[in-house]
């Protein structure tokens, strides 16, 4: 039998090192590693097995558009092609323009996101398509996208606020900032979606949500 070259070795040692320190250092750590590592085998043995024989994809190929797009007009989906490319070639191009112009590659993303809103929902003479018809993933990313980048100066500022010299500013900060963070995701979810005037039709029934910008009720 031929020698293993040290270079091997050589590669394998850190890794080995860093799992005799910290999963095998006691007994009590290998008893936890074995047990945890067979717990994973068998969740993942038991998934691979479910999505092979027992899981139904039909029902995800026959409702691929509705999961990505939700109830957007097919003929319209261009719009959403069309930003996901300036989206991705913009990250591209982000890459070469940073080094250059940052200040420049920071005002085209802060413009970039509100000029594809404005397209998808109609702007510059094409087909309105109300918020109600946003689902599926193009809401989710949306949704996520828009209140990170809303949520991310709001709590600087917040945090700011919190620390400053003046009583009522600081009182108001902090107030806001325990009630948002005291409430549970869930009902700020039920609020935004049923119960806020944005989120109703005008006239409409409380709750219901009939009519109403339930995307912006969401966000």
């Amino acid at each position: 039998m031929l020698p293993l070259p040290p270079q091997i070795f050589a590669v394998f040692a850190p890794g080995w090192r860093w799992v005799r320190k910290n999963l095998l250092s006691t007994w009590l750590n290998v008893g936890l590693t074995i047990t945890t590592g067979s717990l994973l085998i068998w969740a993942v043995l038991g998934i691979g097995r479910w999505a092979i024989t027992q899981a139904q994809w039909a029902v995800v190929q026959v409702n691929w558009r509705l999961f990505l797009i939700g109830r957007y007009p097919v003929n319209q989906s261009w719009r959403l092609l069309l930003g996901l490319g300036l989206i991705g070639g913009g990250a591209i191009a982000s890459r070469w323009l940073w080094q250059r112009t940052p200040q420049w590659t920071i005002l085209a993303w802060i413009l970039a996101f509100p000029i594809m809103l404005w397209l998808i929902g109609g702007g510059g003479g094409l087909r309105p398509v109300s918020t109600n018809l946003w689902n599926g993933l193009l809401l989710t990313l949306l949704l996520a996208v828009t209140s990170t980048v809303l949520s991310f100066p709001l709590g600087v500022l917040l945090a700011l606020g919190r620390q400053s010299t003046l009583p009522i500013l600081r009182w108001l900060c902090t107030a806001y900032i325990e009630i948002v963070r005291g409430v549970t995701t869930h009902w700020h979810s039920v609020f935004g979606a049923g119960d806020a005037p944005f989120g109703d039709a005008p006239g409409g029934t409380p709750g219901s949500g009939a009519a109403g910008d339930r995307w912006l009720g969401a966000l």
